[in-house]
């Protein structure tokens, strides 16, 4: 096992051991902190697909956690993502997004719904660029899938379902 496989199990089950006391919106809290802390990147966040607006229900800014917001992702990266493709810009995001001044990367997964379609995205930025972005997107893809449920039973839930 080389070294970049070696640290993707260990931010793989250091994620996952935070993530298993927690369902729902507390998953997703969890996560983005989580990842924050695990990553040493700026910001983590899960928004869901909503129109016109994206809804970010859980955002971490480092150890700070924020208040959901809406925003709209048109002209921002996550665009891409909710269109269902994998967005990775490891430098000069702000040079495309203007709007992102002060960040240098972004990485965004989508997150997909049992029967397929975008629910969201899971996301990274931070303030330089992304050291291994291939290796954070396959530790992004390898969380979405318990995300994206958990997405989905917020959604479920708040539906009365």
């Amino acid at each position: 096992m080389n070294a970049i496989d070696q640290g993707f199990e260990r931010h793989l089950s250091k994620l996952s051991q935070a993530l298993q006391r927690f369902r729902g919106e507390r998953a997703l809290v969890a996560a983005v902190l989580a990842l924050t802390r695990e990553l040493g990147v700026r910001l983590a966040f899960v928004a869901e697909r909503q129109l016109p607006q994206a809804h970010v229900l859980a955002m971490a800014d480092r150890d700070n956690l924020q208040q959901p917001y809406f925003y709209d992702h048109e002209r921002t990266p996550c665009r891409g993502v909710m269109l269902g493709e994998v967005v990775s810009i490891p430098c000069d995001v702000s040079l495309h997004y203007p709007a992102e001044r002060g960040l240098d990367a972004y990485l965004g997964v989508p997150l997909p719904s049992s029967q397929g379609e975008v629910l969201g995205v899971l996301a990274l930025m931070d303030e330089r660029p992304l050291a291994e972005p291939a290796a954070l997107q396959t530790l992004l893809e390898a969380l979405a899938p318990r995300l994206a449920a958990e997405l989905e039973c917020v959604q479920l839930r708040r539906q009365g379902g």
